[in-house]
């Protein structure tokens, strides 16, 4: 069954199961059940095998809505029982062969001949001869003869020798007279005469008469013998069985009907060779005994037996034991038990393609770094000694995973993960989600893991500075990078993209970057820009521009405001903060979670960053090329970042865009030398750019229910029309694999992923340890602020003791040394003040109670008492909600910290001249 039928699923059933089986549809008392047997040779019909058209689902649904139990039971006979058949065949062909046909024939033939002949003969001879001889002879011989002889012979059991030698001598003498004379005389005479005289005469006549009679009665029985030879012939090679079917139902007639339907659908071009019956046992009360004892037998998988009695012969008769069941081959029993070829109420048929069922490489060598990955799936079975393992150092070479929701995606790309992080593969991964956000719950447990994410209250708050670049990168070389993220990631259209990289150019030469050397000169404001310094500058680039009114106002309008979003709210903290080390995000176990970021935009140039960052360090930090794997970098939902666009002239910003992802994935297909491997992940093949498909050397495909999804994925690694039509119908967690040296593709289940690192629920960040943390720290700064002094470590004891997350200790640790750089130059005020307002990151309570705030006054004399108590009443308000952001330890430390966050306002605001009226009514 499994060899013809692979996938099958086999039960094995103990004895008493299939007895209680049997009993449930097989009364043993009077239950008003009728019974029908089939007797019928089955045979197909379709000759050219093409079509099968005697499927068991015609039955099924033929029968559908009738309670009914079918039982279809086929006893082997054994090579005796067959040779027995074909014998007793054989004599019945010879016994009734000749009463096939009768010949009669009669001849008559007449014939006369005449034939004379005479011969005469005469012959004479004399024949005389005289012979006399005389003769004398003499002779001597003498001759000498000496032999020797050795031999030796060898047995299993012993040796023998013997030798000998001998000597001879002859001398013969010999002597004697003849003589002859010889007279001889011959006469022969000859005299011959012959007559022949021969007369023939011939008289025949020949008369015959021939008559054949046939009985046609007797050569159709030696016909249908011949063809019960025949099927004895081909049993011999595939076995003869017994086999009747059986139908029993509540009446009479849906037995019947179920008989007639099926005798119908099995009967065929050569079922005539037998006679077919249908037998019926009616559910009648005084038949019931009749039909309890017919499925006693069905009760047991056995055909009933009856014994017949025929009409008595010469007061006697053979009594026989005889069955309904009829002679079977074992290639007609297919047709009388074949399994449904399509689905049908209550039962499933599924056709499948094949695949591969060996991982066989040209070139395949023993690697001692790879992915088990799962086990081959053959037609719905799989084998789970045939492993599918992928060589992991292919892997530098990417990989592309893809499959619809639910097709067991995620579980495959976390088994390749804990694969990853295995001792004896010991390679370090980066997961970029910008979905869903279930890794940090797979992998939370992980030891060592880091977790950033786009939320405070959960694990680490992500934060980097795109314009932030290694020391070995040229300026102009990333800026030329980061355009390209850009570009590819908000549709920029016309001039937005040089005027972007205009504004980018002067706010790197603001902050001290000479371009052209890329050497860095130190003014105080910073080393790298941030979003907040091209806000500034791109109205300046505008204003100074040619462009209409019209124009400037429509990328005030887009370009602007798209870059000014990024500088407010979450992405303002993420993108302003305090960089994360590249050294933790790219060289450690990381997770960086984007799912809670709702625009599309914004999650593609988070992406992108993060991929320009890590090939900027790659490159800075290779220690050589063709390096093994290393690292991995998992990208899920890759067509955020490598969207398919056009690649059409006629559309100016799909143009752009197209250009951009190229350059992004030539960046990502370049970092394999670096020992960098790519993990891209998507749900359909056809919403990323098509080098997702062409640079990727291991291809993972789960079931994909679009047709050009299919194709386009099936083609790229060779697969049939039939296999390709197979990805649509892949069960849950099975997928298509293949790597660039396999000879095919396989079907692998993919193993389900250990959950030894999956924590039950996300750790809330408790934000009352950022509050004490804050207020520790603003007590000990104005501690030694008053003291004139700066220590470091009375701060790392803080941090220590401190319960707060390791992002914030580790951000506020990078403010306070930068601040300990300029703590005693004249900048330390201005530090000073900055450092407080970053530690409290309270700039929403300004904007909260901006509306609150007096107007703005030209003339001292206009500040009367009630202007200064407007002002006292706006510091109130801030004042007294400065609690949300810190645990204040005394009154002095919060009476500096809002001086300070004041003062830190005035300094970065200086349009807005209502703080400093504030700040002078308030003294």
């Amino acid at each position: 069954m499994r060899g013809n039928f692979p996938g099958i699923e086999i039960k094995e059933q103990a004895s008493s199961q299939v007895a209680r089986l049997l009993e449930g549809h097989i009364p043993d008392v009077y239950s008003n059940m009728a019974v029908s047997s089939v007797s019928i040779v089955p045979s197909p019909r379709d000759e050219d095998k093409e079509h099968f058209i005697q499927g068991l689902e015609k039955f099924i649904d033929s029968m559908s809505g009738e309670k009914y139990t079918a039982v279809f039971v086929s006893s082997p006979l054994s090579k005796t029982d067959l040779e027995a058949k074909k014998r007793g065949y054989e004599d019945l062909y010879s016994a009734l062969s000749q009463c096939a046909q009768v010949n009669l024939t009669y001849s008559e033939n007449d014939s006369e001949a005449i034939a004379k002949g005479i011969s005469d003969s005469f012959s004479t001879a004399i024949n005389e001869g005289i012979s006399d001889t005389t003769g004398t002879n003499y002779g001597t011989s003498t001759s000498k003869s000496r032999s020797h002889n050795h031999g030796s012979s060898f047995g299993m059991f012993g040796v023998g020798h013997n030798s000998g030698s001998g000597r001879a001598k002859t001398s013969t003498t010999s002597s004697g007279t003849s003589t002859g004379h010889t007279d001889t005389r011959s006469e022969t005479e000859t005299t011959g005469k012959t007559t022949s005289d021969t007369t023939t005469t011939t008289t025949g006549s020949t008369s015959t008469i021939a008559v054949t009679k046939q009985n046609k009665t007797v050569q159709a029985l030696l016909g249908r013998i011949d063809e019960q030879l025949e099927r004895i012939k081909s049993c011999e090679s595939y076995g003869l069985w017994d086999s009747a079917c059986y139908f029993i139902a509540e009446n009479p007639e849906t037995s019947l009907v179920a008989a007639n339907t099926f005798k119908a659908i099995v009967a065929g071009e050569k079922t005539s060779v037998e006679n077919s019956f249908i037998n019926l046992w009616d559910n009648e009360y005084e038949n019931s005994e009749k039909s309890l004892m017919v499925m006693d037998y069905l009760r047991y998988g056995m055909h009933p037996r009856f014994k017949y009695l025929p009409e008595p012969q010469n007061g006697s008769y053979t009594e026989q034991i005889i069955t309904p069941a009829s002679l079977i081959s074992g290639l007609e029993l297919p047709v009388l038990m074949g399994f449904p070829h399509k689905s049908v109420s209550g039962v499933t048929s599924i056709s499948s393609a094949e695949f591969g069922r060996n991982v066989f490489a040209k070139g395949m060598t023993k690697s001692y770094r790879n992915i088990d990955i799962g086990a081959i799936f053959h037609m719905g079975e799989v084998f789970k000694s045939n492993r599918v393992r992928l060589d992991l150092e292919s892997l530098s070479a990417h990989c592309f995973i893809t499959g619809s929701t639910g097709s067991g995606e995620s579980n495959t790309t976390y088994k390749i993960i804990d694969e990853l992080t295995s001792s004896k593969n010991d390679v370090k991964f980066l997961v970029i989600e910008p979905a869903k956000g279930e890794y940090k719950i797979a992998f939370g447990g992980m030891p060592g893991i880091n977790v950033f994410t786009t939320n405070p209250k959960y694990y680490n708050m992500l934060s980097i500075n795109p314009f932030e670049f290694h020391e070995e990168v040229h300026v102009l070389e990333h800026l030329d990078r980061l355009i390209e993220i850009f570009s590819a990631c908000w549709p920029l259209y016309a001039a937005m993209p040089a005027l972007l990289k205009a504004s980018f150019e002067q706010a790197y030469i603001n902050h001290g970057w000479d371009l052209n050397h890329s050497v860095y000169v130190d003014r105080g404001n910073g080393k790298y820009p941030s979003f907040k310094d091209i806000v500034e500058i791109l109205p300046v680039l505008l204003d100074k521009s040619e462009f209409s009114t019209q124009t400037k106002g429509d990328y005030i309008g887009s370009l602007v405001t798209r870059v000014e979003s990024l500088t407010n709210g979450l992405l303002g903290q993420i993108f302003t903060g305090n960089a994360i080390e590249d050294a933790v995000l790219f060289d450690e176990n990381t997770i960086i979670d984007l799912s809670r970021i709702g625009s599309a935009e914004t999650k593609a140039l988070l992406m992108g960053v993060l991929v320009l960052k890590l090939s900027e360090y790659r490159q800075s930090t290779a220690t050589g090329t063709n390096c093994p794997v290393k690292h991995i970098t998992i990208l899920e939902e890759a067509h955020n970042l490598l969207k398919r666009t056009s690649t059409e002239q006629g559309q100016e910003s799909a143009n752009v865009q197209g250009k951009s992802v190229e350059m992004i994935s030539n960046s990502i297909a370049e970092m394999r030398t670096y020992g960098e491997g790519f993990i891209i992940v998507d749900q359909s093949p056809t919403a990323v750019d098509i080098s997702a498909i062409k640079n990727t050397n291991t291809k993972i495909i789960m079931r994909l229910p679009e047709a050009n999804d299919c194709e386009a994925v099936g083609r790229s690694i060779g697969l049939n029309e039939d296999q390709i039509l197979e990805l649509s119908k892949l069960d849950k967690g099975v997928a298509a694999i293949y790597q660039n040296n396999w000879l095919e593709a396989v079907l692998t289940k993919i193993d389900k992923c250990s959950d030894r690192y999956e924590i039950k629920s996300v750790p809330i960040n408790d934000r009352k340890h950022q509050v004490r943390l804050v207020g520790d720290l603003l007590a000990e700064l104005v501690a030694q602020d008053e003291s004139k002094d700066f220590n470091m470590s009375w701060f790392n004891t803080i941090f220590n003791s401190s319960k707060a997350p390791e992002y914030l200790k580790t951000r506020y640790k990078k403010l306070f040394m930068e601040y300990q750089k300029v703590w005693k130059t004249k900048e330390k005020n201005k530090a000073f003040s900055a450092l407080v307002a970053q530690l409290l990151n309270c700039e929403d309570i300004f904007r909260m109670f901006e509306d609150k705030l007096p107007p703005v006054v030209k003339k001292k004399a206009d500040i009367n008492k009630e202007y200064r108590q407007k002002c006292d009443e706006w510091c109130d308000l801030v004042y007294d909600n400065l609690d949300i952001y810190a645990d204040f330890v005394d009154k002095k430390t919060k009476d500096t910290a809002f001086i300070s966050i004041l003062l830190h306002k005035i300094a970065t605001e200086k349009k807005n001249t209502r703080y400093k009226l504030v700040l002078y009514c308030v003294g």
